[in-house]
């Protein structure tokens, strides 16, 4: 069965909780059934249903639920909210409360509102960007999301913000290592001296390290890692 993504799915953002799990996994969302709020089995168009693959859906939609919920992952909660009528409820809201079963009880008109405890995943969402971002960082990288955003927006691990291990002087010092492919940052100098400069003409860029102002000693214990030459000396200019 031909459970293929619609290009389309490319102008969506943010994406349901459901429809990340299903997209990452690689399928479209329209041929992914969920039964009680869990990816089930999928289902054609002709109708015809499979379960062949599903587990995937399924390991990507717990790995989803388990870091919003660890407040790894950003995502916009939303809450079922079921009414009941006032008039004939007794204590059922009460007694739906106190067993947990609820979070929350409004009063709206003659309608007393019971705000379900956990979330909403088919309308819960998460924008494009953190998913890329979470992708990242569990060194994902391939995929709809991935393939299907800029180049600039996959970031390596090691220069995510987001990543649990990120250094800010370890993605400064490989920044200013990238930036020596200019040989004309580097002519006359030595690639200390010159990353030392370079760091220096980018300090607000690299504020986080710089705090107020720029820090002399900062800059040179970036360069000191980043530097590849360490017997010192400038390197000879080539010829045009």
């Amino acid at each position: 069965m031909d459970f293929s993504i619609n290009p389309f799915w490319g102008l969506a953002d943010p994406v349901t909780v459901e429809q990340a799990a299903a997209l990452i996994a690689g399928y479209d969302l329209s041929s992914v059934c969920f039964d009680s709020g869990w990816p089930d089995f999928f289902r054609s168009e002709t109708g015809l249903t499979d379960s062949s693959g599903i587990r995937e859906v399924q390991v990507i939609f717990s790995a989803l639920i388990n870091a919003i919920e660890g407040r790894k992952l950003q995502a916009r909660l939303r809450y079922k909210a079921e009414p009941r009528y006032v008039a004939g409820i007794d204590n059922l809201s009460e007694q739906a409360y106190l067993s947990g079963e609820v979070v929350e009880i409004k009063d709206l008109d003659e309608y007393r509102y019971l705000i379900s405890k956990d979330p909403n995943w088919s309308w819960s969402s998460i924008e494009r960007k953190d998913i890329i971002a979470w992708l990242n960082i569990n060194n994902i990288c391939d995929g709809f999301f991935v393939r299907n955003v800029p180049e600039v927006l996959s970031v390596s691990p090691y220069l995510n913000p987001q990543h649990p291990r990120y250094s800010k002087k370890m993605a400064a010092a490989i920044k200013a290592w990238e930036a020596m492919d200019d040989v004309n940052l580097i002519k006359g100098k030595s690639p200390k001296s010159a990353m030392e400069s370079w760091l220096e003409s980018r300090y607000k860029e690299l504020g986080p390290i710089y705090k107020t102002g720029i820090n002399k000693t900062a800059i040179q214990e970036v360069a000191k890692v980043a530097n590849w030459k360490e017997d010192g000396g400038a390197p000879s200019t080539p010829e045009s």
